[in-house]
């Protein structure tokens, strides 16, 4: 058995002053299953039938906690560097991002969301290329 590095992306916050960055981490399909059922939520309708729907908010703070594995350029409002931990990456939860352009600013953890669903897309493309080229 061979060991697997993880793969890991850094990508840029967008449209800030001190250059800020993220390092996150591509969750596996199984994490990704196990956050979900963790957000699930059932409920009956007015017909009497169950409805199980994703809570996205709930969804996108988890795969955010998860994913994460550094940053930074990221400061407190005193402008005091602000390590990466689980402690300050909860408090770093009321950052906006702003996308610029036509694009509406999102909350951190749906940024963070976004990006590792790009990232993800990116090696899952990869894959399906390097499959077909040695079909």
């Amino acid at each position: 058995m061979r060991l697997t590095s993880e793969k890991t992306q850094r990508f840029e916050i967008p449209n800030d002053e001190d250059g800020g960055y993220i390092n996150i981490r591509l969750l596996s399909l199984h994490d990704i299953s196990r956050i979900e059922a963790k957000c699930n939520e059932t409920g009956i309708d007015d017909s009497g039938n169950v409805r199980v729907n994703l809570d996205p908010f709930k969804r996108a703070n988890l795969v955010a906690q998860d994913c994460m594995v550094g940053w930074g350029n990221m400061y407190d409002t005193k402008g005091k560097e602000l390590k990466f931990s689980r402690k300050n990456f909860a408090s770093a939860q009321h950052i906006v991002i702003d996308l610029g352009g036509e694009e509406k600013p999102m909350r951190f953890s749906e940024w963070v969301d976004k990006c590792h669903s790009e990232f993800y897309d990116s090696i899952h493309a990869t894959e399906v290329k390097k499959a077909k080229e040695n079909s």
